[in-house]
């Protein structure tokens, strides 16, 4: 189970479900604990009712500060150094999650050594993936492949 990826979700408010199919994994062995990233919100006694019971279900729990972003990679990062040293990171989101993460790679805040996005028929969100305005010149493409009705587009970072 060590060369398994350990999930990290991006979770504000803490909306994963207990009985997710993440800690259902972990629980039974067949996948790694989950860390679930939050901002810290203990006077909310919604809040920490569902921190108690996903902690019970087998999750971790980081959390940022109060005031950062949902999105705020630096504390993002600060986090999971605390919790893992991560030397590498597989990050799955929309627009938002995947453009916040393009910025602040451009921004120096984190190292982006291959980046693989995945296209749907369907584009979620407002606007899909949007990356206008993100310099994407340290990256070159890798290869295009299509799966079923995805569209998988791989980069690698120029070096």
């Amino acid at each position: 189970m060590a060369n398994l990826p350990r999930p990290v979700i991006l979770d504000s408010k803490l909306r994963t479900p207990r009985d997710c199919k993440i800690l259902a994994n972990a629980n039974a062995g067949t996948g790694r604990r989950p860390l679930l990233i939050t901002r810290k919100c203990e006077a909310d006694k919604e809040y920490t009712k569902r921190r108690e019971e996903l902690l019970s279900a087998g999750a971790e729990i980081a959390c940022i500060d109060g005031s950062a972003e949902a999105r705020d990679w630096r504390s993002i990062v600060h986090a999971l150094d605390a919790e893992e040293k991560q030397a590498s990171l597989m990050v799955e989101g929309g627009a938002t999650v995947i453009t916040s993460l393009l910025r602040a790679h451009a921004a120096g805040i984190v190292s982006i050594n291959t980046l693989i996005i995945t296209i749907g028929k369907t584009m979620l969100g407002k606007d899909g993936v949007g990356y206008e305005g993100i310099p994407l010149d340290s990256f070159r493409h890798y290869r295009t492949e299509e799966f079923g009705q995805d569209t998988v587009i791989a980069f690698v970072r120029k070096d």
